[in-house]
């Protein structure tokens, strides 16, 4: 009841009703696989992650994904390609308003949002594009890259002009979107019952002992996202996977029901139709390799969907570098130098940063956390206040998220990186969101 005594409630009512009765039409793409990752609530639920965690799986499977996000934050307008080792302001016809310069030089985040360049950097080879139409964004895409694209649609469950062939609804376990209302009384920017359009629930955050430990035998050892290395380093020898750990009941769930787990030229390094393969994986160096779990998948009131478990996995620490043209192999070598004992300077701009802060608290000396809103544009003066903290106490290290690093990179501040990803905690529920994901193609 008390949703509806948000004036905003009314609002998003009307913006349904008129798109599920189609007085204002929805746009399909039938022979093109789709998959939208978005949520109710605003921010924090891990749409980053899981996008990556796609693009991962479907290189395994040999597919060629492609992701089109809004670009939140950025100072563009339109249509672009991620790219920033070319021409930004190529795109599109765009000229960026004559600021493409200044806009590099203080960030490629500004050109393109941080999120997509976070992923860029991540899977340099991978297709990634903004732009706040969707549709035009796809028919761009499939212009460009005519032959069997996927297309991971990051953050665009409200986008209602575009129907994705299917929808992966995000939600914090802590949380849960029907347990939450909306603003101003709580988190959520959309109604809970639209969550009825996901084709599955991802519940996020979920406890898990492993979460306090570095997991690096299960991040791939991708370039470093940080030292701009065309090279990839070799892939480390498969370790064995360490045994299940013991972990904390879950709260309840509302629910008793069970359901089972199941417009530009482009890219300068990539010619349409010629999507380069990633690197072979490992099974334990795989993002995709599942622990056991103790969950079993109940569906929230709202929706009969099925529900997948799922935890925040870290990584060692991999080097910010202060010089673009490095190309060192960070993530296999200098990552030891940050020892557990070392001091600390945790700097953030994300929804939570708390479970980030209570892993750097367990491995390491945590001096002062700077914890900044989420999407942060860090100022001259924020720059100059964690330099003046590392100049004044030598020991300590700057320690970041991927996201914040590619809105710090341009400061020359150097410093290092934990890679967070999202691992399900069973193999069945692993495979079964690999079948729903690959069946967006029928």
């Amino acid at each position: 009841m008390r949703t509806w005594l948000s004036p905003y409630a009314w609002v998003l009512g009307v913006r349904h009703f008129l798109y599920n009765t189609g007085i204002i039409p929805s746009w399909e793409f039938p022979d093109v696989p789709i998959i939208c990752v978005g949520n109710l609530a605003v921010g924090g639920t891990g749409k980053t992650p899981m996008t990556e965690y796609l693009v991962e799986l479907l290189l395994q499977k040999g597919k060629q994904p492609m992701v089109l996000s809004r670009g939140y934050g950025r100072k563009t307008k339109g249509f672009y390609y991620v790219e920033p080792h070319g021409d930004a302001c190529r795109e599109n016809g765009n000229t960026c308003r004559g600021n493409g310069h200044a806009f590099r030089e203080a960030g490629g985040h500004l050109l393109w949002g941080d999120e997509p360049l976070q992923i860029k950097y991540r899977f340099p080879h991978v297709v990634v594009a903004v732009c706040e139409d969707r549709v035009a964004g796809v028919e761009r895409l499939l212009a460009d890259y005519p032959e069997e694209p996927w297309i991971i649609l990051d953050d665009a469950m409200q986008h209602r002009r575009l129907k994705p062939s299917k929808t992966i609804l995000m939600s914090n376990y802590n949380r849960p979107f029907w347990k939450d209302c909306l603003l101003p009384f709580g988190h959520l920017r959309d109604l809970p019952s639209a969550a009825r359009r996901a084709n599955c629930i991802v519940l996020t955050h979920c406890p898990h002992a492993s979460r306090l430990t570095p997991d690096s035998s299960h991040i791939p050892h991708h370039p470093s996202p940080f030292t701009h290395c065309p090279h990839p380093p070799a892939l480390p020898p498969s370790a064995a996977l360490p045994s299940p750990p013991t972990l904390p009941s879950p709260p309840t769930l509302p629910s008793s029901a069970t359901q089972p787990s199941v417009l530009s030229q482009p890219p300068r390094h990539t010619q349409p139709n010629q999507l380069p393969r990633s690197l072979p994986l490992t099974p334990h160096s795989s993002p995709l390799t599942p622990h056991s779990s103790p969950f079993t998948s109940h569906p929230s009131p709202l929706t009969s969907a099925p529900v997948f478990h799922t935890y925040m996995s870290y990584g060692k620490p991999i080097g910010l570098l202060a010089e673009a043209s490095a190309c060192t192999p960070v993530a296999r070598g200098s990552a030891l130098k940050l020892k557990e004992s070392s001091s600390v300077l945790l700097v953030t701009g994300i929804a939570n940063a708390k479970p980030l802060r209570d892993y750097v608290q367990l491995h390491y000396k945590l001096e002062r956390h700077l914890n900044y809103p989420d999407h942060q544009v860090f100022s001259t003066r924020d720059l100059e206040k964690i330099k003046q903290l590392l100049q004044k106490n030598p020991s300590w290290h700057l320690v970041t998220t991927a996201k914040d690093a590619v809105r710090l990179m341009h400061s020359n501040i150097p410093g290092w990186v934990i890679p967070i990803e999202i691992r399900f905690f069973s193999e069945e529920n692993a495979t079964a969101f690999s079948q729903l994901v690959l069946s967006a193609s029928h």
